[in-house]
């Protein structure tokens, strides 16, 4: 990742499959994403209480926020 700009928090859901479709959206336009949250994943699922924050860089945020509105979030 580029060092010289901010990530900045698109969107935060605790759907695995919304993380997984914003995910899919965004790479299929050239969008790079990196995927957080407060919690470490184990292998005991947390079953949806783990909120994700999806994070792009700065210059993408005008970009990938039309692409969730044309997918009817946010």
């Amino acid at each position: 990742m580029q060092n010289d700009e901010d990530l900045v928090t698109l969107y935060s859901t605790d759907d695995q499959v919304e993380v997984a479709l914003i995910k899919m959206w965004l790479d299929d336009v050239g969008i790079r994403c990196l995927t957080t949250s407060d919690v470490m994943r184990s292998i005991y699922p947390a079953g949806g209480m783990v909120t994700v924050r999806i994070q792009v860089f700065d210059r993408d945020v005008a970009k990938a926020a039309e692409v969730l509105r044309a997918h009817g979030l946010k």
